[in-house]
């Protein structure tokens, strides 16, 4: 599946619908989605989780991203969005790229065919508190697993969609 759509929306795979209190992964071996871990006690997804398909971030993974949107979707669903802005976020590199700090962006998408979530345009639009609460959230959710993972700050949409096109895997 292509990262862009033909009318230069953004596909995004949904791996952990809002509410989960686990976090599941797509496994290419397997061709499914896997229960991976369960959050922390008390932690639940605040919005849907998931991924851009046919990106490679410099962890080696899928980006990472996150859909405000009023719904629930299910793992596998794809959503067609537009960008509001990405957190960016380093932490320690694994691997190959252990002596080193690797960039780990979440990017913050919206969805093209919902209207009241259309009032929202850019990072700006999402009020301090909840952009301050979804930070301490990325920060919780890895706190047992990643020690290092820091928050950088946010970007606009445009330095987001920027991302995705310097990402896209061929």
């Amino acid at each position: 599946m292509p990262a862009f759509s033909d009318d230069g929306a953004i596909h995004m795979v949904v791996e952990a619908p809002k509410g989960s209190k686990a976090k599941f992964k797509y496994d290419t071996t397997l061709g499914c989605f896997c229960a991976e871990r369960a959050l922390s006690l008390g932690l639940s997804y605040p919005y849907d989780w998931g991924f851009v398909p046919n990106t490679l971030s410099e962890d080696g993974d899928p980006l990472d991203a996150l859909l405000i949107a009023d719904f629930a979707s299910y793992p596998g669903v794809v959503v067609k969005c537009e960008p509001l802005g990405m957190i960016q976020m380093t932490q320690p590199g694994t691997g190959e790229l252990a002596s080193k700090r690797v960039q780990n962006a979440r990017v913050i998408l919206v969805p093209l065919n919902s209207p009241r979530d259309r009032a929202i345009w850019s990072h700006a639009d999402v009020p301090a508190r909840v952009r301050a609460e979804l930070e301490v959230f990325f920060l919780t959710a890895v706190l047992l697993d990643k020690a290092g993972v820091e928050i950088i700050g946010w970007e606009t949409a445009q330095a987001a969609r920027e991302l995705m096109e310097k990402s896209l895997s061929h």
